[in-house]
């Protein structure tokens, strides 16, 4: 296989990512190891970032332009991390995309954080998405690591300041529903 993992691996990671989110574990960032055990998440988990500035960094999109975290002060940021290989993130894009064109003009900004080692890959996965906010890429994992992710999909709330209020693991309806509670909140 093209990760490096044997056959059981290899179920184990099929059966993960018809879930709602799956755990990355191993060294490298590139799938799942063959030694993690997935982690199944199915609600909005603390993190340590909560109440703290969130990590600044500067990523290419996909159409080549800079986007920069610390540029968007003033602005609530939802930054959602995925990869091609994750399914749960294939089930969250649309109801990102609808978030995105319901509440730009309310002061959001979505930046999508792609951690595919190859943008081909994300912009295959892309294909059949109606996805217009910024893409950012990650191959090397700086920016994943930079905001403690463990599982895919992982999203961060970040308010006015510059201050991530809420992370958000996985994808469900419900999930989506307390995550549009959360961001209503935060652009009052």
């Amino acid at each position: 296989m093209k990760h490096g993992f044997g056959p059981r691996a290899a179920l184990l990671l099929l059966f993960a990512l018809s879930v709602g989110s799956v755990q990355i574990g191993g060294s490298g960032f590139g799938g799942i190891a063959a030694a993690a055990a997935p982690k199944f998440v199915e609600e909005t988990e603390s993190g340590p970032l909560e109440g703290s500035k969130a990590p600044d960094f500067s990523l290419t999109t996909l159409d080549g332009k800079k986007v920069t975290l610390s540029q968007l002060k003033g602005k609530v940021v939802l930054l959602d991390f995925w990869a091609s290989w994750c399914s749960p993130c294939r089930r969250s894009m649309p109801h990102i995309e609808e978030t995105w064109a319901k509440y730009q003009k309310k002061g959001l900004m979505v930046i999508g954080v792609n951690v595919d080692k190859e943008s081909s890959s994300a912009q295959k996965f892309l294909n059949g998405f109606k996805v217009s906010y910024p893409v950012g890429m990650d191959p090397n994992a700086k920016v994943l690591g930079s905001y403690q992710v463990m599982s895919m999909p992982t999203a961060f709330l970040i308010d006015k300041k510059g201050i991530v209020r809420h992370r958000i693991v996985g994808f469900s309806d419900d999930i989506a529903a307390s995550t549009t509670r959360q961001l209503e909140a935060l652009l009052k």
